[in-house]
C-alpha cells in the first residue's frame, strides 16, 4: 500500500459556506470507537463508512452479515484487534 493512499484514505475535504476548505482528519480507529453522537462522527460518518468497508474488502461493510462469512469476520475481527477494541 503506498503513502499516498494512506494519506488520501485519512482526509476529508470538507468546504464550508465561506468557501474556506477545512480538513478533517479521518483516522479509522477513531471511526471504530467514537460515540455517534459527536461532531466529529457525525461530520465523518459517510468517510469511516468507506474506509470500514474498504479495509475489510466490501462495497459496505454494514449489511455484511459476519456470523455467515469467516473470511469477512476474520479480518473484520483483526481490524477491531488492531485498533484495540
Amino acid at each position: 500500500m503506498s503513502i499516498l493512499f494512506l494519506i488520501n484514505s485519512f482526509v476529508n475535504n470538507d468546504t464550508t459556506k465561506t468557501g474556506v476548505e477545512v480538513v478533517v482528519q479521518v483516522d479509522i480507529c477513531r471511526c471504530l470507537t467514537e460515540p455517534g453522537t459527536t461532531e466529529w462522527f457525525k461530520k465523518t460518518r459517510e468517510k469511516c463508512d468507506q474506509l470500514i468497508s474498504k479495509e475489510i474488502g466490501v462495497n459496505d461493510w454494514k449489511k455484511v452479515n459476519f456470523s455467515k462469512n469467516p473470511i469477512l469476520n476474520s479480518r473484520w475481527q483483526s481490524l477491531k484487534i488492531s485498533c484495540g477494541s
